[in-house]
């Protein structure tokens, strides 16, 4: 994604290398559970950021499915931030800047709210990658 790769292309590889991805909405909504293995919520939070249509559309659609909210959150936003949030990303970022102003607002609010519930530490060395690598992504 920091490459530029559109959905498909993501789609294609994961499925292709490592998880089938044939997942359907609402029969997740209705039955996933709180699951401690990789194996059934990497493949479940890959599905949720391929299906979302900007950032906070990502967020409420973990927020839908349930179980362990804060694990599936910490994969696709860290997707749906390289997705959506990197100009680099011509087909992610190009969304973004359609949105209106208040939900370009809304999307920078939360992502600041969420950058500030980090422990400063953690947030020391996030901020320092990205000076390093210059990945600073929030441009809305």
């Amino acid at each position: 994604m920091l490459e530029g790769k559109t959905k498909q292309e993501i789609k294609t590889y994961i499925e292709t290398n490592f998880y089938k991805l044939d997942f359907n909405y609402l029969d997740l909504v209705k039955n996933y559970k709180f699951e401690i293995s990789c194996q059934k919520s990497v493949p479940q939070a890959l599905y949720i950021f391929l299906i979302s249509t900007d950032f906070i559309d990502a967020l409420k659609n973990i927020i839908s499915i349930g179980g362990d909210i804060d694990t599936l959150a910490d994969m696709v936003l860290a997707l749906a931030e390289a997705y959506y949030l990197n100009p680099k990303n011509e087909e992610g970022f190009k969304i973004t800047s359609s949105l209106s102003m208040k939900k370009k607002e809304e999307t920078n609010n939360l992502f600041k709210e969420s950058l500030s519930k980090l422990d400063k530490n953690l947030f020391d060395i996030c901020r320092l990658f990205n000076q390093k690598y210059n990945k600073n992504t929030i441009r809305l």
